[in-house]
C-alpha cells in the first residue's frame, strides 16, 4: 500500500528474511519459487508420499549411523516411487505408530567403563518436522536424535543401536513455503530507493543461487533503463541465524559438517557463504557490469557474514570458513522496548 511503502522512504538498506520466509526454509530447488504470477504470495506446496511400503532398522551401529552421517542413527522409510525428497528437507510422517527398542551404550571419560541402558520409544509422541537423509530415490532416514534427550544426546562418547521396531506409518508430506516473489522485493527496494539484503535459503542448491542473483541483475537493470538508478548495492546473506538451534538450518549446518569432515557447524555455514558469495559475484560481473548494450548501472555485491554478538567463536568459525572473504559482520544484537518505557522516553 502506498501508506507501506511511504513509511520505508529513507531506509538506506531493506533487508527481506521474513518476506522470503528464510528460517526453516524446505525450498530446494528454482522451479519451486514464488513469482509475480502466483496467486498467493503467502503459499504453501504440499507434497505427499502415500506409497510407503517398508520401515527398516538401519544396517549400522554406532553414533555416526551412515556412510554420510548427515543424521544420527534412524529408521529406514522405503517408498514404492521416487519420493523427492533432498537431504535436509523436513517431513511430517502421518500416522506413525508402533514402538522401538533402543541401546544406548556410554563410555565414561575419565576412567573407560561403560553403561548400557535400554529404552522403548513411542513413535507416536514423535515432535515434528523431522530432518530427512536421503539413502536412494526410494528410501530416506529421519533420525533418532532429539526424539528424547534423555535417550540420545548426541555426544562422541555413546553408542546408539536400534534393536526392534514394529514401526507403521500412513503417509509422509513435505512441505515449502517459499515466501514472496524476488521480483516483489526488488520493485520495493527501487520504489523507496533503498538497497536491498536478501536471505538465500539454507537448503537452496546451485542453480537456484545462480537463477536468483540472474532475477535481481535483470532487474536491477531495467530500472536503470526505466528509472535512471545508476548505483545499486546488493547485501548477500546465506540464510538466517544459522547458529541458532531453534532452526532447521542449524541442524542442517550440523549434517554438513559431519558429512565434509569439519570442525564446526559454523564452519559449514561460512564455507557455503563463500560458494554463494561467488556466484552472485561472477553473475553480476557478467551479466551487468558487462553489458554494453543495456543502461549504465553498477551493482555493488556486498558480502554479509551472521555471527552473534555473545560468543565470538562462532564469529571466527564463520570468518575462517570463508576464507576471509566478507564485506560485513552482521553480529545480530537485539532490543526491544515496552510502550511504557517508549511513553516514558517521549515525556
Amino acid at each position: 500500500t502506498p501508506l507501506f511503502v511511504n513509511a520505508l522512504r529513507g531506509m538506506n538498506v531493506l533487508r527481506f528474511m521474513d518476506m522470503g520466509r528464510t528460517n526453516n526454509n524446505n525450498i530446494v530447488h528454482w522451479s519451486d519459487r514464488t513469482t509475480k504470477n502466483t496467486i498467493s504470495q503467502s503459499r504453501t506446496i504440499q507434497r505427499v508420499i502415500n506409497d510407503i511400503t517398508q520401515i527398516r532398522l538401519p544396517t549400522t551401529s554406532g553414533n555416526n549411523p551412515t556412510n554420510t552421517n548427515f543424521i544420527y542413527f534412524g529408521l529406514e522409510f522405503v517408498t514404492a516411487e521416487p519420493h523427492g525428497l533432498e537431504s535436509g528437507q523436513t517431513i511430517k510422517l502421518e500416522g506413525l505408530q508402533g514402538q522401538v527398542l533402543v541401546n544406548r551404550t556410554t563410555t565414561t571419560t575419565t576412567d573407560g567403563t561403560t553403561d548400557t541402558t535400554s529404552f522403548i520409544r513411542d513413535l507416536a509422541s514423535v515432535w515434528y518436522p523431522k530432518m530427512v537423509e536421503v539413502t536412494s530415490s526410494t528410501s530416506f532416514m529421519i533420525s533418532v536424535g532429539n526424539w528424547d534427550w534423555n535417550v540420545v544426546d548426541n555426544t562422541n562418547d555413546e553408542l546408539i543401536e536400534i534393536l526392534y521396531s514394529n514401526a507403521t506409518v500412513s503417509r509422509a508430506v513435505l512441505e515449502i513455503r517459499p515466501g514472496v516473489a524476488y521480483e516483489y522485493m526488488m520493485e520495493l527496494a527501487i520504489e523507496t530507493g533503498a538497497d536491498p539484503w536478501f536471505c538465500v535459503p539454507h537448503l537452496a542448491n546451485d542453480d537456484y543461487v545462480t537463477q536468483m542473483a540472474t532475477l535481481i541483475a535483470n532487474t536491477a537493470a531495467a530500472s536503470a533503463e526505466n528509472n535512471n538508478n545508476t548505483n545499486m548495492t546488493v547485501y548477500i546473506e546465506y540464510s538466517n541465524e544459522v547458529w541458532n538451534s531453534i532452526f532447521t538450518q542449524e541442524q542442517y549446518a550440523q549434517g554438513m559438517k559431519r558429512v565434509l569432515g569439519l570442525p564446526s557447524a559454523t564452519r559449514f555455514f561460512g564455507q557455503r557463504s563463500k560458494q554463494i558469495f561467488d556466484i552472485f559475484s561472477q553473475v553480476f560481473s557478467s551479466s551487468v557490469n558487462n553489458n554494453t548494450t543495456a543502461p549504465s548501472i553498477t551493482i555493488t555485491l556486498h558480502k554479509v557474514l551472521a555471527s552473534q554478538s555473545v560468543n565470538t567463536w562462532i564469529s571466527e568459525q564463520a570468518i575462517l570458513g570463508a576464507g576471509g572473504d566478507f564485506d560485513s559482520l552482521a553480529i545480530a544484537p537485539y532490543f526491544s522496548a515496552s510502550p511504557s518505557d517508549v511513553y516514558a522516553l517521549s515525556t
